[in-house]
């Protein structure tokens, strides 16, 4: 019965404890004050600085078909893993999601050790235990009302991951930039928009030649169209970018410094890496 009684404790307290993230991060505590009162038994207080990670299990069907022991079972081997993090923390659940608001201490924190920490955790998570979970991290919030930025940005990494049928990965939340909106279209309009753009490149037949076309043409554009930042970033003469570039020109039949068809080349070029990651 102590058992029993015990067990009903935790589980009302990690309710309302769901409860009260849950309000936060959707909006429904507007007031810095209010926040601060109810979230005080959790840490929150004035000044206070986080950094939301959302954590989901790989396998989606897994956690919907799970009963409620399994997902404690997650639950409380999450928890001690996250124990060995330099930081205090604290956890709650968001539908299939385990949330961590860990504290930043007011020396800062160092994304690239964290991100390394996480992978091994779920690799251990993985090994000990048996359970494929990944990680998004999201930007780090500067007081208590930021916290529900930073869930949404952590969760959208994980979006962004799972986009690529990846596993047991750590994904830093990235503003969205172009490459956010081509994963938006479908990919055989991407291929064929990259296709008719450098058809004249890519029916070259020797392959190091088209790669080392392509390969000036893009360094060419990122040095903002300067020959002798071209010729230094690629290390070769300067009259070699030259030759290249007025060969680029005669196979598309464009000028390169031509504002639209720059755009347009520019485009090709940054899609032709999702391209091979399809493949």
């Amino acid at each position: 019965m102590e058992l029993t009684k015990s067990q009903a404790v935790k589980e009302r307290s990690r309710r309302h404890k769901n409860e009260f993230f849950s309000d936060l991060i959707e909006g429904y505590i507007t007031f810095e004050q209010e926040a601060l009162n109810r979230g005080k038994r959790y840490g929150l207080r004035k000044g206070y600085s986080c950094v939301v990670l959302a954590i989901r299990n790989d396998e989606a069907a897994a956690l919907k078909g799970g009963n409620l022991t399994e997902q404690e079972e997650q639950y409380e081997h999450i928890k001690r893993h996250f124990g060995t993090l330099e930081h205090p923390f604290t956890m709650f659940t968001k539908h299939d999601t385990y949330c961590i608001l860990l504290s930043i201490p007011d020396s800062g924190w160092d994304e690239a050790k964290l991100t390394e920490h996480l992978t091994g955790m779920l690799k251990h998570l993985h090994q000990e235990n048996g359970m494929s979970m990944s990680v998004g991290i999201g930007k780090p919030a500067m007081n208590v009302l930021g916290v529900r930025h930073s869930y949404t940005e952590a969760v959208n990494a994980l979006q962004f991951g799972y986009r690529f049928k990846r596993k047991q990965f750590v994904q830093s939340y990235q503003a969205k930039d172009i490459g956010y909106l081509f994963h938006m279209l479908p990919q055989d309009e991407l291929k064929q928009f990259y296709e008719s753009t450098l058809d004249g490149l890519l029916q070259i037949a020797d392959e190091s030649e088209r790669k080392e076309l392509l390969r000036t043409l893009n360094a060419f554009y990122e040095t903002q169209c300067q020959f002798v930042e071209t010729s230094k970033q690629l290390f070769v003469h300067r009259n070699t970018v030259v030759y290249r570039l007025e060969k680029c020109e005669r196979l598309l039949d464009v000028k390169l410094k031509d504002p639209a068809e720059s755009l347009r080349i520019r485009i090709a070029l940054a899609i032709e890496p999702l391209l091979l990651q399809k493949d």
